[in-house]
């Protein structure tokens, strides 16, 4: 079993490490030697959320392997929300590193920053997923994960390459990898995550405050960006704004959902709908980053109206696929609405910065 297994794993990593160097020479070819040495500067900080996520995936095994088959379930619902709880706290850290980075990577344009930081949002919550997969001795799995993350990453490379986005590009790919290898753990995991009772519209009736208080940014910049349509440089000045403002509020609101979600839970006056506040945190995340794909479709729509319907309809049928194929449970549910909120803002993200910034 032992020496099987070892062959698995040793055989996709040697592949996998194989194509990871392939990834480094492709950019080389496509890049300039300054943008190289800023995308291998990225890859460099990425070691580092490799050491926090090793020591979390060991901890969850062990965990996972000594708790009885009936209480595991628990555990890994439990599991569920530390991840999302963890994940937001060290995006916030890590944003705000951003006034030391930006002096040492000799940073000119925040959003390089800002793309590759959403690559910590599918850190933690796909960890928990392979290393259950590890701890259920399903190296098979775990071996598949860790061979098609290089393969995705060169193939969105290469894609973003031709479109012209260059160090943008290479450091998009890396984040589009983590999202698809999030996406492709989750699938592998699904049989063996815990049956949970639905509280769905209990928890969308309060993550929705997020948005409410939001839209009212929302509101006042559309019209704001049509005005200085044609005027780049105040167009790129609003746009910062609102984007700060709205980011603000949205991940204050988020914050507090993370934190206190059994408080948010009980304005609801009927203790029954005490166990949707499991739910709060995941929803809040996804209403959070709905927010954000709503303010980048306006300002893809006062540029280009082609690029903002490709945005939003993507994420949407995106949406309705992934609740489609897979709705076994409501937290399931939840996690597909978070991917194609992300994946949308993905795209909005990488086309914003190919009309906006990329020429500048």
């Amino acid at each position: 079993m032992i020496l099987k297994s070892s062959l698995i794993v040793f055989s996709a990593n040697f592949f996998a490490h194989f194509l990871n160097y392939a990834y480094h020479l492709i950019a080389g070819r496509f890049l300039a030697p300054s943008d190289l040495g800023l995308l291998e500067s990225f890859v460099a900080l990425n070691y580092f959320l490799a050491v926090l996520i090793s020591t979390f995936s060991l901890s969850i095994i062990h965990l996972v392997n000594q708790t009885p088959q009936v209480k595991q379930p628990a555990i890994i619902s439990q599991l569920q929300r530390l991840s999302f709880k963890l994940t937001l706290t060290f995006w916030l850290i890590f944003l705000s590193l951003y006034p030391a980075l930006k002096h040492l990577l000799h940073l000119k344009n925040p959003y390089i920053f800002i793309i590759f930081s959403l690559q910590i949002l599918f850190s933690f919550v796909p960890t928990l997923y392979v290393s259950l997969l590890q701890a259920k001795l399903k190296f098979t799995s775990f071996s598949l994960i860790n061979l098609l993350s290089p393969v995705i990453k060169i193939l969105s490379a290469l894609f973003f390459f031709i479109m012209g986005l260059k160090v943008f590009g290479a450091i998009l790919s890396l984040t589009v990898t983590s999202l698809a290898s999030a996406i492709l753990s989750f699938l592998l995991v699904r049989f063996y995550l815990p049956d949970q009772a639905g509280f769905y519209v209990a928890a969308s009736l309060l993550s929705k405050i997020i948005f409410f208080v939001s839209a009212v940014v929302l509101t006042v910049s559309f019209p704001i960006f049509t005005i200085h349509a044609k005027n780049l440089p105040q167009l790129k000045r609003r746009f910062s704004q609102s984007l700060f403002l709205i980011t603000a509020i949205a991940f204050l609101g988020t914050t507090i959902y993370q934190l206190y979600p059994d408080l948010i839970i009980k304005l609801f006056p009927n203790p029954a709908y005490s166990q949707a506040a499991a739910f709060l945190p995941a929803f809040s995340l996804f209403i959070f980053f709905f927010t954000l794909l709503n303010l980048f479709s306006q300002l893809l729509l006062t540029l280009d109206k082609r690029y903002a319907a490709v945005s939003s309809l993507s994420s949407a049928l995106l949406q309705l696929t992934l609740i489609f194929l897979f709705h076994a449970n409501i937290f399931q549910i939840i996690q597909n609405s978070i991917i194609a909120a992300l994946a949308g803002l993905i795209v909005a993200s990488g086309v914003t910065i190919k009309l906006l910034y990329a020429k500048s």
